[in-house]
């Protein structure tokens, strides 16, 4: 009984462990158990030490061999030990060993075969799996009990710890049944759930496929993408949607809100009807029926006529005043401006002198400073002992405080009176002041009992400039010293920018524009219509001036001018001799009349600075001797006086050149210039409108040229030949100049002249 020999299992994840009694297999055995992956029942042997073999499992499928056969033992001895054991094994000839079927595992198959019907593929697969693998655990248990009892057994030694370990491998096998009993009843669950829900995958693989040809499929409607919106819709709506008028729009003074006496009186000074933008605005600010409160701004093309659209409802609102205060303030960048405002505002202040005459006033720096403050003011002593005795008090009052107090406190003190209980009055002597930005600033800080408090009328001239230059801060001084006047605001070139717009504090505004087309919405220049524009390259620079020469001479300027009007020359006579206020106004309107009668003529030439307008306009006369009586300069640097000398002698028609810096490009009305010509090129595209405006005013035609290197020629083709920002009547034309016909030899001599006259100078 002790040589039996027994086959013994070892799983292939762990290394077979030797006993200590016993002596393993040899190698060569090994691989051939291994190679085969069966079974093998080894043979009997005398050889004690070779007790045990084992074998590599399949990788399913778990069989185990079972005892060899005793030969010292009969057949019926065999069988008991393997029914005492419990093993439910069959022995087959060969040495292998099939498993047997016991009825619950009989059932729990057909239980689960049933299951697997119900279920789909994926939850079967799964349920497989796990059948599969309790099985072999089942059988790896159940083969573990019947060898250690079947060995128990056989050596005839059952200890307490034997039974102890079958009673814990009997729960371990019952534990492992109660698992796979709980999946079987998870995978009746989901059967049913299964069941139950609609087969919406197979539905969707049933329904028959839509067959097309070979056509595009149909498409959406597409969505229309929405219009695209303005720059203005985001600016106010006074903006946005301005009052808008034709260039060529007129219409009678009647029409507009004004007497049948003053038409008549407009037709003799030369005003034969209202214009585009004075139509426009002249029944807003006239009273009537279209009459509205509130301030506008302009926007206008220079030479349409803003100045008596604004000038005219002043003057006839301030003359039902009887008290002269300073109720009117017109604020000009500029002297020429000045002068031309004035000009308007007496003829205006003339028409309207039958309630009462008005004085009109100005402040541009050409006198001295005490001469204005006498001219805007007068003091008066006004018996007044209370305010008197307030006055010594108040006064009394800084010199007592005087050590810690300021000196600038003590140098603008107010005067004492030297008569005892009167007082200083300080009272307007005019009506309507025109004036510098900078010298009213100075007259509100310095001159005495001069204030803003009683102006009704605020008018802006070239607001933009105005607007975009500090000038002492005047703005805000200003708009501190008013109360709620009407503002006028007025510009060839408006600005839209609304936080600019902000400091003149505008109290329901509207904004009338200007313009050629209708449809315009956009901060567009606009030229007149009737301008006919030129541009000239100039292919030689050193020989330039002999370009601007062929342009004189196109024009018809080369000849001198011998022919002057006798109203013109006396009323330019009278006018610069005579010192009464109303001979001036009387002489002015003459000539007004007589300019108004002369045909076009003359050039305007504008330069980039003082110094090119000087030399310029001294070689034009060495070239052409028979002009140099004909040429007016106008410069920063000329004299007030010689600049208003030049340009009525220009208007009267003894001059038929000026050479000009951008000084006079803004807001100069020359009401019969035929030609503006840019001799150096505009610094910008609003420096270009606001010169080649001089020209083609009041619905006139004019021209303008202008001289371009070819360095030059692609910056003014982009930026103002061809700007979008332009709105023009007719397009820019290109001019070639024949170079072959100029006279170089006069040219170099010429050149040589003014070289030798600058060096004697």
């Amino acid at each position: 009984m002790s040589s039996q020999i027994y086959a013994r299992y070892v799983p292939p994840a762990k290394k077979v462990q030797k006993a200590s009694e016993h002596t393993p297999i040899p190698p060569s055995n090994r691989a051939t158990t291994e190679a085969t992956e069966r079974p093998v029942i080894l043979p009997t042997t005398k050889d004690a030490s070779l007790n045990y073999s084992r074998y590599t499992p399949p990788s399913k499928t778990r069989v185990v061999a079972l005892p060899v056969a005793d030969p010292s033992r009969n057949e019926s001895e065999q069988l008991s030990l393997v029914d005492g054991s419990k093993r439910k094994h069959e022995v087959i000839e060969g040495g292998e060993s099939v498993p047997t079927t016991s009825k619950k595992q009989k059932k729990q198959k057909e239980k689960s075969a049933t299951i697997r019907q119900k279920l789909p593929s994926s939850s079967y697969d799964r349920s497989a799996s796990i059948d599969e693998s309790l099985d072999d655990t089942n059988n790896d248990v159940k083969v573990k009990n019947m060898w250690s009892k079947s060995k128990r057994k056989a050596n005839g030694n059952v200890t307490e710890d034997a039974k102890e370990d079958d009673e814990e491998e009997d729960m371990r096998h019952s534990r492992l049944l109660e698992k796979r009993d709980k999946s079987l009843r998870k995978a009746e669950k989901l059967a049913k759930k299964v069941a139950t829900e609609p087969m919406l995958e197979e539905a969707s693989i049933e329904e028959p496929l839509e067959l097309h040809d070979l056509v595009p499929l149909p498409q959406p409607e597409p969505i229309p993408e929405p219009a695209p919106q303005s720059l203005l819709t985001s600016l106010p709506s006074w903006l946005g949607n301005p009052i808008r008028v034709l260039p060529t729009a007129t219409a009678s003074f009647r029409s507009v809100g004004v007497s049948q006496k003053v038409e008549e009186s407009l037709q003799k000074k030369g005003f034969k009807h209202a214009f585009a933008v004075q139509a426009a605005l002249l029944p807003y600010l006239l009273p009537g029926k279209s009459h509205q409160d509130g301030d506008f701004l302009v926007s206008a093309a220079t030479g349409s006529g803003k100045t008596l659209s604004y000038v005219l409802p002043m003057v006839e609102n301030i003359s039902h005043n009887q008290v002269t205060k300073l109720r009117g303030l017109i604020v000009l960048p500029t002297r020429e401006l000045v002068s031309q405002a004035k000009d308007v505002s007496e003829i205006c202040a003339a028409i309207y002198s039958s309630t009462r005459r008005l004085k009109i006033g100005t402040a541009v720096g050409n006198e001295t400073f005490k001469v204005e403050q006498s001219s805007l003011m007068e003091q008066e002593l006004v018996y007044n002992p209370i305010k008197y005795r307030e006055q010594v008090k108040r006064l009394n009052k800084k010199w007592e405080g005087s050590e810690s107090g300021s000196d600038k406190d003590l140098c603008d003190e107010e005067i004492l009176s030297d008569l005892v209980d009167h007082v200083n009055n300080s009272i307007s002597k005019i009506d309507i002041l025109i004036c510098t930005p900078g010298r009213l600033v100075e007259h509100l800080k310095s001159t005495p009992g001069f204030d803003l408090k009683d102006v009704q009328w605020l008018v802006v001239d070239e607001a933009d400039k105005l607007l975009d230059q500090s000038f002492q801060e005047w703005l805000d001084i200003v708009m501190v010293s008013l109360q709620k006047p009407r503002k006028i605001i007025l510009s060839a070139t408006i600005t839209r920018d609304v936080g600019k717009l902000n400091g003149l504090k505008l109290a329901r505004p509207q904004l009338v524009v200007v313009e050629e087309q209708q449809d315009v919405q956009s901060d567009a220049l606009f030229l007149p219509a009737t301008l006919r524009e030129n541009a000239v390259k100039v292919e030689e620079e050193g020989v330039k001036p002999l370009y601007l020469m062929e342009i004189l001479q196109r024009a018809g300027l080369t000849k001198a001018v011998h022919h002057v009007s006798s109203d013109s020359s006396d009323g330019s006579t009278s006018s610069s001799s005579s010192s009464d206020d109303s001979s001036k106004e009387d002489e002015q309107a003459r000539s007004i009349q007589s300019v108004t009668k002369q045909s076009q003529h003359g050039a305007l030439i504008f330069t980039k600075s003082n110094e090119s307008a000087v030399r310029l306009s001294r070689l034009i006369a060495l070239l052409k001797p028979d002009l140099a009586d004909n040429i007016g300069i106008l410069t920063s640097t000329t004299r007030s006086s010689d600049r208003k000398t030049a340009i009525r002698s220009f208007e009267a028609g003894k001059l038929s050149l000026l050479v000009a810096s951008d000084l006079v490009s803004r807001g100069l009305d020359l009401a019969n210039l035929a030609n503006v010509i840019n001799y150096d090129i505009p610094t910008s595209l609003t420096s270009y409108v606001h010169r080649v405006g001089r020209t083609a005013r009041a619905g006139k035609d004019g021209y303008a040229w202008t001289l371009h290197t070819s360095t030059e020629a692609r910056w003014f083709w982009n930026e103002i030949g061809k700007a979008e920002g332009v709105k023009r009547g007719m397009k820019v034309e290109r001019v070639k100049v024949n170079t072959g016909t100029f006279d170089r030899d006069a040219y170099e001599n010429a050149l040589g002249t003014l070289e030798k006259e600058t060096t004697e100078r």
